[in-house]
């Protein structure tokens, strides 16, 4: 069974999918996609106005976040890039957001894992 819900988030959707006994909320891909284009506008809003200080805040919040959240695929990325693209055009965009993806997938594929197995080869010596 499959329900839409609103979310937190304004204009955000989760999807409820019951898993046997267990009831999972999913975000869609749609708020994905809003949530980086609001970022992106905001980003590009404070280049455009002057704010060196904010935007450089803003992209390095939108890195940071690549470490915690899955950032690298697809719907954050173009997001991002139609975000963007009303001030900076679509390639320094693009090749922005490609830059705080491969953050992003190097903290989930290559650290994360290696964090992990250093924690269970630790555990179990100890």
């Amino acid at each position: 069974m499959v329900n839409n819900v609103d979310g937190v988030d304004a204009g955000a959707k989760l999807q409820r999918v019951d898993i046997g006994e267990q009831r999972v909320q999913v975000v869609l891909p749609q708020a994905r996609l809003l949530r980086l284009i609001k970022v992106g506008a905001a980003l590009s809003a404070a280049f455009a106005l002057g704010f060196k200080d904010v935007s450089s805040g803003l992209f390095l919040a939108a890195i940071l976040a690549g470490l915690i959240a899955p950032t690298y695929r697809a719907e954050y990325l173009f997001g991002f890039v139609i975000g963007m693209t009303w001030v900076v055009g679509p390639v320094l965009s693009a090749m922005a957001g490609t830059f705080a993806a491969t953050i992003s997938v190097l903290a989930h594929f290559v650290l994360r894992p290696a964090a992990l197995g250093l924690y269970k080869k630790l555990r179990a010596a100890g």
